[in-house]
């Protein structure tokens, strides 16, 4: 997330603005959350180790020079383009861009997703069970998981040019969206499953052994429809 900031500091973007008072935001109520959760909450120490967040949060909301200081849009556009006018770039550096900013951000959102299937499994809502010990989920909230970081990235260079190309050959538009939901589903589960045959090969990340349809315990029926709906919604989100 810094990295991103800096990125957008470097090329002078308005969005940096909002985009780190959002980081300052966060980390100050995930904090105060936890601390109450765990009966620890002090106003005054909280107020004490938050300085540097409430320092940078109301700088950011009223310096003159941060806003005068970012002044481009965080929009794309090529030489000689009608005004209005946006470019999705399919080659070159900042197609390249595009991909490792997708990967860092859908790395750390897949992180925020994984927590809130705990949370699920804790309600009751879904079958499974977690490892309450295991800290880089709870821990740092920001510990990017790369598995979903490359399906997303994967579903941007090769499942949404193949929508695209359903969309054109079918008039119907619910087999285009049948195909994509199929296709997401079976990319992720394929990428889950490959990366659980290396790094969780005796299970101690994940264990959908007693899941329904499961192969080997490293991918299950109940994930890869999952896996399909937000594939499909990540495709809408950065695409269309």
């Amino acid at each position: 997330m810094e990295g991103m900031a800096f990125w957008m500091f470097v090329n002078r973007y308005k969005l940096a603005k909002p985009f780190v008072i959002a980081i300052c935001a966060i980390s100050l109520t995930v904090d105060a959350i936890y601390q109450v959760s765990m009966h620890q909450f002090q106003l005054l120490a909280f107020i004490s180790d938050s300085l540097f967040y409430i320092f940078t949060i109301i700088y950011f909301l009223f310096s003159n020079r941060v806003s005068y200081t970012l002044v481009n849009d965080l929009t794309m556009y090529r030489p000689n383009m009608r005004e209005g006018e946006v470019t999705t770039f399919k080659s070159g550096w900042p197609f390249y861009r595009n991909l490792i900013m997708y990967f860092i951000v859908f790395s750390v959102l897949g992180h925020w997703m994984e927590m809130a299937m705990c949370q699920l499994i804790i309600m009751g809502l879904v079958e499974g069970s977690y490892d309450p010990s295991n800290t880089m989920l709870w821990r740092d909230w920001l510990f990017p998981f790369p598995m979903e970081g490359a399906a997303v990235v994967l579903i941007a260079l090769v499942l949404y040019p193949l929508y695209q190309n359903m969309h054109k050959r079918f008039s119907n538009r619910w087999i285009p969206l049948a195909i994509r939901f199929l296709a997401n589903a079976l990319t992720c589960s394929l990428i889950e499953f490959s990366m659980g045959c290396i790094v969780n090969a005796d299970h101690q990340y994940w264990d959908y052994s007693d899941h329904f349809m499961n192969i080997m315990g490293q991918v299950c029926l109940q994930n890869t429809i999952a896996c399909g709906g937000l594939g499909h919604h990540m495709v809408c989100v950065s695409h269309d």
